[in-house]
């Protein structure tokens, strides 16, 4: 998974306005541009207009240590790409930037917001003398033009909440999944969120003082100054499987889509930090038959039935999942939650029956807090065919499900 998580990496690093005179005039290549001159400390000259630039660098550094490629069996064709979206992150090209000035205190508190969308990938804008404190994100871009996440703004000026809404039974999950059924363990499922990156500066001081800033033009007598701002993941991906041994048709498919519970309902942005309120994540899933499962170890291959899907979520709740080391408190807490996780997987029998399986996979996904392979393997001898049902995939009732829910311990 490092290796994709690079190449991922790879194709959403990029650079909104550089400090370099070779680089500023690539990314202004169309146009023509006055020199840039190097700040003179000791010229006594007239500050009339400062620009600030925003450099920007998108990462997602994925230090794994384990082969994922080993581990995901069910692999990735065109289909799963239309439902579930390819494996690259497309390299942003809007972003959403709010400017909040605190007047000549730093630490004073937000009491207005100026916000803008800004197009292209140079962040260029005129700052008035004082402080200010940046947050942006990137502009989400669905498959399907169908956006989950929403952003409140309102509550607080001082942070900004990323959130998905409740699915509810008769509203369609995005991304082609089909309808939401009600989770076995907790409660209703929310949507998935789309890919999120954010980044912030505070204390930006824009002043009179011509030794703050980087470069000067001369002719407009425009005073700039670069400033570096990482932005980094704030949901997280995880590829989830159910393989099936021994099917030999007794489970026929599914109804599309699972549930993943004990996932933050929300980030803030700001901080990085998910809410302690957690939610399942509902998503969709696909089931692939007579999948060659093979064990280089023992050097044999077996025939299986295989579930898969891939799911983005806020992570688990209370911590910010990219700055989790073992030697800071949230590594602690990971595993000292209460919040189990549990997979949810509606499947439907060969006698048309349906019936939920859970599994506890609380494990895996607290071993996997930056996201990664779930994988959950099953006997369909040991699974119990249901008796009672809604008679199809699609047509079942909750209480129907609770009746023929079976939890697998793992």
């Amino acid at each position: 998974m490092k290796n994709m998580l690079r190449n991922i990496q790879n194709a959403v690093r990029w650079t909104l306005g550089v400090a370099s005179v070779l680089l500023f005039a690539s990314l202004a290549s169309c146009q023509r541009q006055p020199p840039l001159y190097l700040v003179d400390r000791e010229s006594n000259v007239e500050f009339e207009t400062s620009r600030i630039i925003l450099d920007v660098d998108v990462l997602w550094e994925y230090e794994l240590s384990y082969d994922w490629r080993a581990e995901w069996s069910y692999g990735w064709d065109v289909f799963d790409d239309s439902l579930f979206g390819s494996w690259n992150i497309q390299e942003p090209g809007i972003f959403n930037v709010r400017r909040y000035f605190t007047g000549e205190d730093p630490y004073a508190k937000h009491n207005s917001v100026l916000s803008s969308t800004v197009y292209g990938t140079r962040i260029q804008d005129k700052y008035k003398l004082g402080y200010y404190d940046i947050l942006l994100w990137n502009d989400v871009n669905t498959i399907d033009g169908v956006q989950s996440l929403h952003f409140d703004e309102e509550t607080s000026l001082e942070y900004v909440t990323a959130f998905t809404n409740q699915a509810t039974s008769h509203t369609s999950v995005p991304h082609h999944s089909p309808s939401y059924t009600q989770p076995y363990k907790s409660g209703y499922a929310f949507y998935q969120p789309e890919f999120l990156f954010a980044g912030d500066y505070d204390n930006l001081h824009v002043s009179d003082d011509p030794a703050d800033y980087d470069s000067l033009i001369v002719e407009t007598n425009t005073w700039y100054k670069f400033v570096p701002i990482i932005m980094t993941p704030v949901t997280y991906i995880y590829l989830t499987q159910v393989i099936i041994h021994n099917n030999k048709n007794r489970i026929a498919g599914i109804d599309g889509s699972a549930n993943l519970s004990g996932m933050a309902r929300s980030v803030n942005m700001k901080t990085h930090i998910s809410s302690e309120q957690d939610v399942s994540v509902n998503y969709p899933m696909r089931m692939k038959q007579h999948v060659i499962l093979t064990d280089t170890i023992n050097n044999t291959k077996e025939d299986v039935d295989i579930i898969g899907g891939r799911t983005i979520t806020f992570g688990l709740t209370g911590v910010d999942p990219y700055q989790i080391t073992k030697a800071n408190p949230s590594y602690e807490k990971i595993y000292q939650s209460n919040i189990p996780n549990y997979l949810e997987v509606n499947m439907l029998f060969n006698n048309g029956r349906d019936s939920t399986l859970v599994f506890d996979v609380t494990d895996q996904v607290r071993e996997r807090y930056k996201g990664g392979v779930i994988t959950v393997h099953i006997n369909a001898d040991d699974v119990p065919i249901p008796g009672k049902g809604g008679g199809s995939m699609f047509d079942a009732e909750v209480e129907d499900f609770e009746e023929e829910t079976h939890e697998f311990e793992m």
